[in-house]
């Protein structure tokens, strides 16, 4: 079901998009993606992150199998 909501939020054939069942944190790999000449538009999407960051570096909590998280 995420997934699919993923698909529906970031059509692949708008956007490239990567889905992770379970991650450190969607904005760190979108970091890592970007170094590699991601293009502009590309989503990391979670379902579960285990180190998630917030703004201004605070820990971010996330639930898994409550929420959708992206980067």
């Amino acid at each position: 079901m995420i997934y699919s909501l993923c698909l529906f939020l970031f059509p692949a054939a708008m956007y490239p998009t990567q889905y992770f069942e379970s991650i450190d944190s969607t904005n760190i790999k979108a970091k890592e993606c970007a170094e590699l000449g991601a293009i502009s538009g590309s989503a990391v999407v979670a379902g579960y992150q285990t180190n998630g960051r917030g703004r201004l570096g605070k820990y971010w909590h996330s639930v898994n199998g409550k929420g959708l998280y992206c980067s």
